[in-house]
């Protein structure tokens, strides 16, 4: 089960992490580009705000920080009420902090003022549900779901294969690597598959897919010493 190519060449490079909505300041004139054609494809996120404003301080990176993690679903443009004041009266923005949530080229949803994180959170998991688009699979997590499936049908090598690949790129993906352990054992290979939950860092152990191996290894320990 060491590395080979499988047909997933295309992970090369790939960190997983290229799902991560750009965060871009834009103005009046690339409104259109950045916001109301952008949203055609994903939820986009406008935040009005100053330089001397002190709630947009604490609410954009909030933003910047809950937007981040939503998997590329959702992308945050930031405006400058300042530098932007024509666009800003068309919105007939008021007062800042202002957010304006985007899908499909129309304003869907907007609140006024700096919301905790667990508001935002709830906010953009509201977008999510009512506006969010599908997004594909990462070239990382198509490899994961066809190691599955190869495990699956009782073909160990590739399902192998695949794992070793993501872990060449993800060394502490813990679906790969609670995988190849699983590779191991289930080719009667306990002392490997030992030897790479030995070498999982601790801070990943409380992982439930490291759990879910860690419980099966010592199992087939405890049932091959007492033969």
């Amino acid at each position: 089960m060491e590395p080979t190519n499988t047909g997933i060449g295309e992970l090369a490079g790939i960190n997983g992490e290229n799902n991560a909505p750009q965060v871009k300041d834009s103005s009046t004139s690339e409104f259109r580009t950045d916001v109301i054609e952008a949203s055609n494809n994903t939820i986009i996120v406008v935040d009005f705000w100053a330089t001397w404003c002190g709630p947009c301080k604490t609410l954009t990176p909030i933003l910047e920080k809950v937007i981040a993690n939503s998997k590329g679903l959702v992308g945050l443009v930031k405006i400058d009420v300042d530098k932007n004041p024509e666009l800003s009266s068309q919105l007939r923005i008021q007062s800042i902090p202002a957010v304006i949530a985007f899908s499909n080229g129309q304003p869907v949803d907007a609140f006024q003022g700096a919301l905790p994180e667990s508001e935002v959170q709830k906010w953009i998991d509201q977008l999510i549900s009512q506006h969010g688009k599908k997004v594909a699979p990462s070239p990382v997590e198509e490899a994961l779901i066809s190691a599955e499936q190869a495990f699956e049908n009782n073909d160990i090598g590739s399902a192998g294969a695949l794992y070793a690949q993501v872990l060449n790129i993800e060394e502490n993906n813990t679906k790969a690597l609670a995988g190849m352990a699983k590779c191991y054992l289930k080719a009667d290979k306990i002392d490997k598959a030992r030897e790479i939950l030995d070498k999982i860092p601790d801070e990943l152990s409380a992982d439930e897919n490291i759990r879910s191996v860690i419980s099966a290894v010592e199992l087939a320990e405890e049932s091959s010493s007492s033969t």
